[in-house]
């Protein structure tokens, strides 16, 4: 699990989360499904800040 910056546990992402929550608050007609494209970028900004994170803490103990 990763750590915020205060070293607090972060929960695991879990896709769709948001948007699921945002279309019980707002109604499913105002949080349109988000496309195929959408998910791909979600999921490579969340690859590269895994890996930022993985390189910070390299370098934290080098």
């Amino acid at each position: 699990m990763d750590t915020s910056a205060d070293g607090s546990a972060l929960p695991p992402h879990t896709p769709g989360a948001g948007r699921a929550l945002l279309r019980q608050l707002w109604g499913p007609d105002r949080v349109p499904e988000a496309s195929p494209e959408v998910k791909r970028q979600v999921e490579e900004l969340i690859a590269r800040a895994q890996r930022s994170i993985a390189e910070r803490r390299g370098q934290a103990t080098a």
